[in-house]
């Protein structure tokens, strides 16, 4: 938590791309496994590379492929029967995993231990809107953070050292209810 919301958000895409700045493991893994003498079994560091290789490149580039990739067939190919059903069976797909948030959604509420009594019900409606803007925080926060690092990591333009702001938020307790 930064001092303003606004900064909170932006020191939070920030914390992102360094975490998403990791993709440079992925040549230093490649150079440890591959190009010196080790004793670790071929496949388990084909494996491992693998991994490391595929959720880097998932991170940055899921959420956009979800969103955007049953349309280009329907832009170039406007009257091809696979153009004009993609998007609808993606439309299709899109609503069972918007079903699956909301599970997700109803079970995550469910598991909160009681709601202390000095917190009004419009904390309990801003974290409902936290699932519901979820597909939108997706894209922003993980796909381009992701994106911005792992292009800047690729054109050698560093992120540098920045240190995030780090400030409590106190609420006032009055001391009867400390008690109880």
């Amino acid at each position: 938590v930064a001092d303003t919301y606004k900064r909170t958000i932006r020191m939070q895409f920030k914390q992102v791309q360094r975490w998403a700045w990791g993709a440079s493991d992925i040549a230093y893994f490649a150079n440890q496994a591959f190009f010196k003498i080790n004793n670790v079994p071929t496949h388990k560091k084909i494996a491992k590379g693998w991994r490391l290789l595929e959720g880097h490149l998932s991170w940055s580039t899921a959420p956009l492929i979800l969103l955007l990739a049953a349309y280009p067939p329907f832009l170039f190919h406007t009257s091809s029967y696979l153009g004009n059903q993609l998007p609808q069976y993606a439309s299709n797909l899109q609503r069972i995993a918007m079903v699956g948030i909301l599970v997700s959604l109803f079970l995550s509420m469910r598991s909160l231990p009681p709601k202390p009594v000095r917190y009004k019900r419009r904390r309990t409606f801003w974290m409902v809107i936290q699932w519901i803007y979820l597909p939108i925080t997706s894209i922003v926060f993980s796909s381009f953070a992701a994106i911005n690092s792992q292009t800047r990591l690729m054109l050698g333009k560093y992120l540098g050292f920045n240190i995030t702001q780090k400030t409590t938020k106190s609420e006032r307790v009055h001391v009867g209810e400390l008690l109880k």
